[in-house]
């Protein structure tokens, strides 16, 4: 197969070119990591944590959005409470 992995998605592409080499013939990694940098590590438990406790959009927002989304951008009038919302009405 062709991969192309962004972000986790690049992590977890190399895991599988690694697991399975023979499935894996051409890969692009974008904008991803070889492995987590140490303080990464705590912020995804915490973050699988405020998920499995069923946590709120509003929750959900505020916890992730400051490491998703720049400083100037979630200060624009408006926009956290868009983010929230969106959330709120994906399906997934």
């Amino acid at each position: 197969a062709h991969i192309l992995g962004h972000s986790m998605g690049g992590a977890i592409a190399q895991y599988l070119a690694i697991e399975f080499p023979e499935r894996v013939d051409r890969m692009i990694l974008a904008c991803t990591f070889a492995r987590p940098a140490g303080f990464a590590v705590p912020v995804v438990e915490g973050w699988a944590g405020v998920l499995k406790l069923g946590a709120s959009p509003e929750v959900i927002g505020y916890t992730f959005f400051p490491w998703l989304y720049t400083e100037s951008f979630l200060s624009e009038p408006g926009v956290l409470p868009a983010c929230i919302d969106a959330l709120a009405r994906h399906p997934y």
